[in-house]
């Protein structure tokens, strides 16, 4: 290669650094040796999240601060839904279901026995929560009241396309997977058919038509109807997973044990792990909008996700060429500062499209079609982007 050609397609990261990079970074509430389960933001900017020991945190920032609720229960909060920014609900191991209707300032106690998993709120005036042992209610009225479901299988979640048209999903590890059907607000239940025996611990339906539901073991199932049908997804992962949020029908994510925080960006045809610095179990996640959400588990783990973008100066000896490029690219002393250690390729959407662990100085694009992206590379101590053209 001509000497002069080959300096003008080597670009130093030492001048601009150009950041359209989605990222999941560690948020720190202020509280120790807490576990986290669920999440729910009612507003953009006002959240809360249940865990052990009968705690709720909140906030009203969009997650820069947070507080304590005095909930004075000592129990295990397995949900928490919100239907404006006061009016709220919580329940878990103890044999009560907590409501507010001042932001958590102060909570009231109905007595209801049973561990309960999941609520669904299809209106303000109607709700549902379900639990062990086939057990499920229905809010109604300001009063729950019990409901017959036919079965003793447990129940971790719930969804309600109306007040009247909804699902139960349960299970037994890999023995008897549970989805179960109404269309009279609970009064009967019919059985769907599943395409798996795997329990199912998480569900949510982006659209009316379209649900994805998941559980033991990496199940990843998903319905086009409605939830009449479904069909098995391969998550890739043996994992237990724990709960799924879609931003529309074919973006989501999918918490799990050990660590296990999946993405698609096809509607489920494929996922892709997401970086994260840590494998501790995932529990609850909620997307505010396509830009915020949050993910939370054990051992204090709050996960807040946003897309950062802008401009800053950078001084770095890390190398990049060629630019354009076809088939490769390819980077010098990567780990010569910053001990670089993921590559992540962004389209000039800020979607992620390839990812390699750093193991060369050579990365494969020709999968890549004609445009511009971005080479995000992420180290111990920086995250350098460089913009760069695919022919």
């Amino acid at each position: 290669m001509n000497k002069n050609i080959y300096l003008t397609a080597l670009i130093l990261f030492v001048s601009i650094q150009f950041s359209i990079a989605q990222t999941w970074n560690e948020i720190n509430p202020g509280f120790t040796g807490e576990n986290y389960i669920a999440v729910d933001f009612p507003t953009a900017t006002t959240g809360y999240i249940s865990g052990y020991n009968g705690n709720i945190i909140k906030t009203v920032d969009n997650g820069s601060t947070w507080f304590q609720l005095t909930t004075g229960e000592d129990i295990t909060l397995e949900c928490v839904e919100f239907l404006d920014e006061n009016t709220g609900f919580a329940a878990g191991s103890g044999d009560v279901i907590l409501s507010t209707t001042d932001g958590g300032a102060t909570w009231n106690t109905e007595a209801i026995s049973g561990y309960k998993y999941g609520f669904s709120f299809p209106s303000a005036n109607v709700g549902y929560v379900c639990g062990a042992d086939g057990m499920a209610f229905k809010y109604e009225s300001n009063t729950w009241t019990e409901l017959t479901t036919g079965t003793t299988r447990v129940l971790y979640d719930t969804h309600f396309h109306d007040n009247n048209t909804g699902y139960l999903f349960g299970g037994f590890f890999d023995t008897d997977c549970r989805i179960m059907k109404t269309i009279d607000g609970g009064t009967s239940w019919t059985t769907i058919d599943t395409p798996n025996e795997d329990a199912i611990f998480g569900v949510h339906f982006p659209t009316a038509s379209i649900g994805y539901a998941v559980g033991w073991e990496g199940n990843i199932i998903k319905t086009i109807d409605g939830g009449d049908t479904w069909t098995e997804l391969s998550s890739g992962s043996t994992e237990v997973l724990q709960k799924v949020f879609f931003i529309d029908e074919n973006i989501g994510y999918v918490t799990g044990n050990s660590g296990t925080l999946l993405k698609t960006v096809d509607g489920g045809a494929t996922w892709q792990q997401e970086s994260i610095s840590f494998s501790d179990d995932l529990y609850g996640i909620y997307f505010i909008d396509a830009d915020n959400g949050y993910a939370v588990g054990t051992n204090e783990n709050i996960l807040k996700y946003s897309i950062i973008s802008g401009i800053s100066n950078i001084n770095e000896s890390v190398s990049f060429y060629p630019n354009p490029a076809n088939n490769y690219i390819s980077f010098k002393n990567l780990n010569k500062n910053n001990n670089f250690h993921t590559i992540n390729i962004h389209d000039i959407s800020g979607r992620k499209v390839l990812s390699y662990k750093i193991t060369n100085e050579k990365y494969d694009i020709k999968s890549l079609t004609k445009g511009i992206y971005f080479a995000e590379l992420i180290g111990n101590k920086n995250t350098l982007i460089q913009k760069f053209i695919k022919q």
